[in-house]
């Protein structure tokens, strides 16, 4: 339909933020979901394969949000700081099954800032329980990443079970890492290919700026990488092999990636280290220049100051063209000067 895009927006926008709750849905095995509120959420916390696994998206800044993550979500002590904290680093935690909680997967993974007025290398944080009945998810700002999920879904096109929502966060994290990498690679080439460098000041700052998101992108996206490659491990039964296949190729797709973010951040020590070059060498230039034009004049100065004591007998201070004589004497120094030096000003 030609519509649908508008169609999936408006319906989107009917879910956002209930006391903290952003969406929540229960699978229907088929790629669709339906739309739940807390009620259904509080009445069936866990979920189950007979009516549905759920996904419960929260914004962990609402205080009914954090209220139920904290009392109502039946998860482990430090899963529940894990989806409420801050400002994590990326992880993967196991936890098995207890009296109060399911088995369970918890994973914090970083992705670009796609949002308005923000910096991409400014990563936003998603943090995900997945167990074999259900997904909570918690964030603070908006991720492009889930919202694509959540389009999928409400197209019918979407995850089937729990352990999906995790591939498809996943897979389209990393998918929307490469076109920022790419447009930086591409930056970095133009100054690269730069022959004439005229504008240091500029240049080196935009190098600088470049290099900074680089260190600061890798500084996430490292760990992440060590998470996934953890979790292909850890997975427990349910998840199947399809899911391990999945985290395995994205362990080797992030290894691409923070490889590639190395090899730039390398390519921006070298640029820098060549404009830090060319830049001594026009100094030294100008250094040599400056000392040759005054070494040719020194002469010249002694004799000018020699000419201008105030003390009697002076050569050819009464002599009536002594001051031509003395300005010839001038400019020869100068001219035998300037033939030495010929090399040096060039």
């Amino acid at each position: 339909m030609a519509d649908e895009p508008e169609i999936v927006a408006q319906k989107m926008s009917e879910l956002t933020n209930r006391g903290g709750l952003i969406g929540a849905y229960r699978l229907d095995g088929k790629g669709g979901g339906n739309d739940i509120d807390w009620d259904a959420i509080e009445t069936d916390p866990l979920g189950d394969k007979q009516h549905g696994d759920i996904w419960v998206h929260l914004d962990r800044t609402g205080t009914k949000a954090r209220q139920w993550v904290e009392t109502g979500a039946r998860l482990p002590d430090s899963a529940i700081r894990a989806l409420l904290e801050d400002d994590p680093r990326p992880r993967f935690s196991y936890y098995p099954a207890t009296g109060d909680s399911p088995e369970g997967l918890l994973f914090v993974l970083r992705g670009i800032n796609f949002n308005p007025n923000a910096d991409p290398e400014d990563m936003v944080s998603v943090r995900l329980w997945i167990d074999e009945n259900r997904v909570i998810t918690t964030r603070r700002r908006r991720i492009m990443s889930i919202d694509d999920r959540r389009q999928s879904l409400l197209r019918g096109s979407g995850p089937w079970e729990s352990v999906d929502v995790l591939m498809g966060i996943n897979e389209s994290l990393i998918d929307r890492m490469q076109p920022v990498l790419n447009e930086m690679d591409d930056e970095l080439s133009r100054y690269e290919e730069d022959e004439e460098r005229r504008d240091f000041s500029v240049i080196r700052g935009r190098i600088a700026d470049l290099r900074r998101k680089i260190v600061m992108i890798r500084r996430y996206l490292a760990p992440q990488r060590e998470a996934l490659t953890l979790a292909e491990s850890k997975l427990p039964h349910w998840a199947g092999d399809h899911v391990r296949q999945a985290i395995h190729d994205s362990a080797i797709g992030l290894a691409r990636i923070v490889d590639h973010l190395d090899e730039m951040r390398d390519r921006t020590k070298a640029v820098h280290d060549e404009l830090s070059l060319i830049e001594n060498e026009r100094m030294a230039k100008i250094s040599l220049r400056l000392t040759v034009i005054a070494a040719v004049f020194l002469p010249a100065n002694m004799i000018a100051a020699i000419w201008g004591m105030n003390a009697g007998g002076l050569p050819l201070v009464e002599h009536p063209y002594g001051f031509w004589v003395v300005m010839g004497i001038l400019v020869g120094f100068a001219a035998a000067g300037v033939y030495m030096a010929r090399g040096l000003l060039r």
